[in-house]
C-alpha cells in the first residue's frame, strides 16, 4: 500500500506533464506571514460542534493523521511560488505539532495544480491506480466527481505502538472500551486543484486549504455553516478566509494532541474543547 501510493518520484514526473507546470497563469502572490486568524463570528460550543461534524471525516471509526514526519511537494505553478506554498504548508503543520521532514525528504503529501483536473484524476485512475490504494470507499468516490477539487488520503491501518502487519497479520496488545487497539495513519495525500479555480486565491489561501484537506483529511463544510473557515475557499457562496482560522488551526491542534487510538467520538469532542479553549485565549481580530 505505501509503496502503490508513495511511489511518487515517477508519479510527479508523469503529473508535471499532464497537470501543464509552470503554467503562465499564476495566483496572486501575497504572502501573509501569520499563521492564524481568528474569525469573526461567534465561536459557541453550538457552532464549532457542528463545524468539527462537518469536516470531519472517519475511517473505521477512527480519524486519521499522519504518523510519520510531513514531507510536501508542489507541482503546477513556477519553482518559486511551488516553494512558497511548500514553505507555508510546513509552517502550518508544524504551528500545529505535526511532525516535519526535512528538506530532502519523499513526498508523501502532494499538491498539484492542474489544467483539467477532472482529467487528470480520470488519468491518473488508468494509468496509476496504485495512487488510490489504501482510500477509503467513501472518500473514493468523492475523489472521482467531477469538480475543481480532488483529494484522497492513503490510510494503513496500525497498532497501539504504530506498528503494521507482520506476514499479514497485525498484532495489537491491548484491549479497552474506551480506545482501539488500532490507529489510522495517513501515508500519503493527493490534492489536484484546477488551475482555474486557483486563479484570484493567495499562495496562503491555496496553502493552508491544502493543508487542512491533507493533514487532517478534513472536508468543505455544507453551505450555511456557521464558522468562518478556509476550507471554503472554492465555495462560491461563502466570502472564504484569507488563510487558516483559528478554528482551523485548532482543529489541526486539537487533532494532533489526541490519542491516534482514539475512536472518533472521543477525539471530536477533544478538538471541540481545543477549539473552545483556543477562542478564549486568543483575543478576536477581524
Amino acid at each position: 500500500m505505501r509503496a502503490g501510493f508513495l511511489g511518487l518520484g515517477a508519479a510527479i514526473v508523469l503529473i508535471c506533464g499532464a497537470a501543464g507546470a509552470n503554467a503562465q497563469d499564476q495566483p496572486k502572490s501575497g504572502q501573509d506571514q501569520g499563521i492564524v486568524v481568528t474569525g469573526r463570528r461567534e465561536v459557541s460550543p453550538q457552532v464549532v460542534d457542528r463545524y468539527v461534524r462537518q469536516i470531519s471525516s472517519s475511517v473505521d471509526g477512527q480519524l486519521t493523521r499522519f504518523r510519520e514526519a510531513v514531507c510536501p511537494a508542489v507541482v503546477g505553478f513556477v519553482d518559486q511560488f511551488n516553494a512558497l506554498i511548500v514553505q507555508r504548508i510546513r509552517s502550518v503543520a508544524a504551528d500545529a505539532g505535526v511532525k516535519v521532514a526535512g528538506p530532502d525528504c519523499r513526498a508523501n503529501l502532494v499538491l498539484v495544480i492542474a489544467a483539467d483536473a477532472d482529467a487528470l484524476v480520470k488519468t491518473l485512475r488508468k494509468t496509476r491506480p496504485g495512487i488510490f490504494a489504501g482510500v477509503d470507499d467513501a472518500a473514493l468516490h468523492r475523489a472521482f466527481e467531477d469538480g475543481p477539487v480532488h483529494v484522497w488520503n492513503s490510510t494503513e491501518i496500525l497498532n497501539e505502538d504504530g506498528q503494521g502487519q507482520t506476514g499479514g497479520t497485525l498484532y495489537v496488545k491491548s484491549a479497552s472500551i474506551i480506545e482501539l487497539p488500532t490507529q489510522q495513519a495517513i501515508v500519503g495525500s493527493m490534492v489536484v486543484i484546477d488551475r482555474k479555480a486557483a486563479l484570484g486565491k493567495t499562495l496562503t489561501q491555496i496553502a493552508d486549504y491544502t493543508a487542512m484537506r491533507a493533514l487532517a483529511g478534513a472536508r468543505p463544510p455544507k453551505q450555511g455553516v456557521d464558522a468562518d473557515t478556509i476550507l471554503t475557499l472554492f465555495d462560491p457562496q461563502v466570502a472564504a478566509p484569507s488563510r487558516a482560522t483559528m478554528i482551523d488551526q485548532s482543529y489541526l491542534e486539537g487533532l494532533y494532541a489526541s490519542r491516534a487510538t482514539a475512536r472518533d467520538t472521543r477525539a471530536k469532542g477533544l478538538i471541540s474543547s481545543r477549539i473552545l479553549k483556543n477562542a478564549k485565549e486568543r483575543p478576536n481580530t477581524p
